[in-house]
């Protein structure tokens, strides 16, 4: 159950990929994105993880159904 309109993380991935790389804040922070799992809002994390040099991803996680994954940042 959600009381925002959220986007779906794969919605988030593909704006971040279409927009190229942007900065990011390393702080824990709600980031607009629905659970797949609940459809809450999801926390940003700390880690970042290097997929390849031009692409990253963020650890996501609900502190409702404790989904854990990660979005491209």
């Amino acid at each position: 159950m959600t009381n925002k309109n959220l986007k779906s993380l794969e919605s988030h991935n593909v704006e971040v990929l279409s927009k190229g790389i942007q900065p990011f804040d390393k702080s824990i922070l709600l980031n607009g994105i629905a659970c797949p799992g609940c459809g809450c809002e999801l926390y940003d994390g700390c880690s970042i993880v290097p997929i390849t040099m031009s692409n990253h991803r963020r650890e996501v996680f609900c502190m409702s159904c404790n989904y854990r994954g990660s979005r491209l940042v």
